[in-house]
C-alpha cells in the first residue's frame, strides 16, 4: 500500500516557494527559511520536529495538510513526542491515563455532546488530561497461533508461515475501551447510552440496557497479502489506481480466523466472568461460527502498512523516515517502531551523519 513519505530536507537551507494552489483555511508559508523541512506530522514526523527544534537555533517546518499546517520552535509541547503526561518517572509509576477498570468508554464521548464540550475546556485544554487523550488501545500484547490451532491449518498456510524466525508473532491484540463494529463509523455506531446511578450515589453513563462495551481487536504482523500502487497516467493530479490486495493468501486468512476465535475465547475465560455483565457476544453475533462467516465478517476491515521501495531525484539531503524505509513489516506494534526509527535518524541528523 502506498505509505505517507515523511521527507526531511537537510544539509542546506531551504525556501519555501509559493505553492500553485492555496487554502485560505490554512496559514501559508512562503518565502520564509527553514534549516529543516518535514513534510507528514505524523508519528515520526512530529518526533523527528521535536527532536530538531530542540535546538533553539534550528528553524523547524511541518508541512501538513491538516489543522497544523506549520510548527515552529518552541511551540512543540502540545506534540506526542514532547508530551510528559505519557511518561512517569519512574518504571513503576501507574499511568493515571490508563483506565484499568473500564470505568468510562468511548460510549459517552460518542453519545454525550455536552461532556465531550466540558471534558475538552478543562481537563483536555488546561493540562492535557482526562478520557480525550486516550489512545484508544490501552493494552498491547503479541502471540504465535497456539498449536492446538495452527494444527488445523492447511498445508499451503503451514509453508508461507514457515517463512518467518521461530520467534516472530503471527497475531498482536489490542484493546478498544468501547464498541467497535466493523469499522463503519466509530462515533456514530455506538450504542446509545442514558445515565445510571451506582451504589455511591455517582451517576456513570451506560448503553439503554445497563451495559458498557470493550472490544479485542486483532491484527495481522506477519502477513504475507501483498497490494499494488500504480499511476495511471503523466498528470500527478490523477489519483493512483490502489488494489489493497488484502487477506488474499490462505496464511493471511487463516490466521486472521485463528485470532478471531482466540479474542472469543478471551472473553468466554474465567479470568473475564467477574468483568462481563453478560456472556452473549454483541458483535457480530454467536450465530457467526464458521470459518467463512468469520472471514466473510472480517473482510471488510484491514489496516494498510507499506513497504516501498522508494528514489527520489534532484533533492539533496533527503531522508524517508517512516514504514516505507522498511523491506519488511518488522514485528511489534508499527508506532513503536518508527518512533524509534525516528529517533535513531535525529540522532545522526544532529551528528551530522
Amino acid at each position: 500500500m502506498l505509505p505517507v513519505l515523511l521527507v526531511l530536507l537537510t544539509s542546506a537551507r531551504c525556501i519555501l516557494g509559493s505553492p500553485v494552489e492555496t487554502d485560505p483555511q490554512k496559514r501559508q508559508i512562503i518565502g520564509d527559511v527553514f534549516d529543516y523541512v518535514i513534510v507528514g506530522g505524523g508519528t515520526a514526523g512530529l518526533t523527528l520536529a521535536n527532536r530538531l527544534s530542540a535546538n533553539g537555533d534550528n528553524q523547524v517546518a511541518v508541512v501538513e495538510a491538516g489543522d497544523q499546517y506549520q510548527i515552529n520552535n518552541p511551540l512543540l509541547s502540545s506534540t506526542p513526542a514532547g508530551d510528559v503526561y505519557w511518561v512517569g518517572s519512574d518504571p513503576s509509576d501507574t499511568n493515571p491515563l490508563v483506565d484499568w477498570n473500564f470505568v468510562q468508554t468511548f460510549i459517552r464521548l460518542a453519545n454525550d455532546l455536552l461532556y465531550v464540550t466540558a471534558q475538552f475546556a478543562t481537563d483536555y485544554l488546561l493540562g492535557k488530561r482526562g478520557p480525550l487523550t486516550n489512545p484508544v488501545c490501552e493494552f498491547l500484547g503479541w502471540e504465535k497461533v497456539p498449536a492446538i490451532l495452527k494444527n488445523l491449518f492447511s498445508s499451503g498456510a503451514k509453508s508461507q508461515l514457515d517463512q518467518f524466525p521461530s520467534d516472530w508473532p503471527e497475531i498482536e491484540y489490542l484493546s478498544a475501551p468501547g464498541y467497535v463494529g466493523d469499522f463503519s463509523s466509530l462515533p456514530t455506531t455506538q450504542p446509545k447510552v442514558i445515565a445510571v446511578t451506582t451504589f455511591d450515589g455517582s451517576k456513570v453513563m451506560c448503553e439503554q440496557n445497563g451495559f458498557r462495551y470493550a472490544t479485542i481487536l486483532a491484527a495481522l504482523v506477519a502477513p504475507t497479502s501483498r497490494g499494488n500502487v500504480s499511476i495511471v497516467s503523466a498528470d500527478s493530479d490523477d489519483l493512483p489506481s490502489i488494489n489493497p490486495a488484502w487477506l488474499t493468501t490462505i496464511a493471511d486468512q487463516e490466521v486472521a480466523i485463528a485470532a478471531y476465535k482466540r479474542a472469543r475465547a478471551a472473553f468466554a475465560s474465567r479470568a473475564m466472568r467477574p468483568v462481563l455483565a453478560d456472556s452473549r457476544e454483541y458483535f457480530p453475533g454467536e450465530e457467526v461460527s464458521t470459518d467463512a462467516q468469520i472471514l466473510d465478517t472480517i473482510r471488510n476491515t484491514h489496516n494498510r502498512v507499506a513497504c516501498c521501495r522508494n528514489l527520489v531525484y534532484g533533492v539533496g539531503g533527503l531522508r524517508v523516515v517512516d514504514a516505507s524505509a522498511f523491506p519488511i513489516l518488522p514485528p511489534g506494534h508499527p508506532q513503536s517502531t518508527i518512533y524509534a526509527l525516528a529517533e535513531k535518524i535525529a540522532d545522526h541528523i544532529l551528528n551530522g551523519d
